[in-house]
């Protein structure tokens, strides 16, 4: 047998990767059906082949991590788009940052569009943590190197809303792809989903991307309320400072992490979001208790 990685399905169908580069188009075993195993896009699976082009999955491999929605296992890094238009949903893209997070990944930030507007205002926003941040354009190849450089030898996902370029940042890559883009909608004021599956790309100097369906939503389903504090890295160092240890950083006297934000050490507008996540999960767990 052979071990690869599923880099696309199609109805019932996998594309496989092995280890030699040579991809496979395979069929689930009947066994996996039976014990209600479904293969997903970053699975890592056993194969045993038929010929040169297709064969079946005999076992899938245990998962590092995986994203219900959308459908990816085995991701290494997260690469989350922001972009001026359609206009900036900070608060979804921390919630991006934050399922991230809570998955381990490395989390590097591309503010897209460079070329059209200006992106100091997104870049401040996240310049008190610790992420990697690319300026780019995908139409002019502007950060198109530097984005190239954080992909090398990783598995990596494309994240953010509709409409922020992530299929142009495939493209700019990897031109010959010519993968579908659409304008933004001027009455709705956001991007239509170009991206209707799950795709791992094999990137030029090494490594696989993923373009996903946008996000205009995500549900915090495995994020704990007494877990949020840790996926904000850039209040990590104030966490040990706060009065009380049971501190959540919210009305409490004496808070380490407030006071950072005074002192402009923490974003305004992060803190913002972290209050908000903060009581969605908080309501969330008292209805589950109820």
């Amino acid at each position: 047998m052979k071990k690869g990685q599923i880099i696309h399905s199609v109805a019932g169908t996998y594309d496989i990767v092995l280890e030699d580069n040579s991809v496979v188009r395979c069929t689930p075993r009947g066994k996996l059906r039976l014990n209600k195993i479904s293969p997903i896009t970053g699975d890592k699976v056993l194969v045993l082949l038929e010929d040169d082009y297709k064969g079946s999955i005999e076992e899938i491999l245990p998962r590092k991590n995986s994203i219900v929605r959308p459908a990816i296992a085995n991701i290494d890094q997260m690469v989350a788009v922001l972009a001026p238009e359609p206009e900036p949903n900070y608060a979804l893209f921390d919630r991006i940052l934050v399922i991230g997070e809570s998955l381990n990944l490395d989390i590097v930030i591309v503010l897209n569009k460079a070329d059209l507007y200006p992106v100091d205002k997104m870049k401040e926003y996240y310049s008190k943590t610790p992420y990697t941040i690319i300026i780019m354009s995908a139409m002019d190849g502007l950060g198109k190197n530097e984005l190239e450089e954080n992909l090398v030898g990783k598995v990596s996902v494309l994240s953010g809303q509709s409409g922020v370029g992530k299929s142009s940042i495939i493209n700019c890559i990897r031109p010959e792809m010519d993968i579908e883009t659409q304008e933004i909608s001027k009455k709705r004021g956001f991007g239509r989903h170009t991206t209707r599956t799950v795709k791992l790309i094999k990137l030029p100097k090494g490594g696989l991307i993923a373009d996903t369906p946008g996000f205009n939503r995500l549900d915090l389903d495995d994020v704990e309320s007494e877990q949020l504090m840790f996926y904000y890295p850039e209040m990590h160092e104030f966490l040990d400072d706060c009065k009380f240890r049971n501190c959540k950083h919210q009305a409490e006297p004496g808070c380490a992490v407030k006071e950072a934000v005074e002192k402009g050490q923490i974003s305004q507008g992060r803190y913002r979001s972290y209050l908000m996540i903060l009581e969605e999960l908080t309501d969330k767990e008292k209805r589950i208790y109820q």
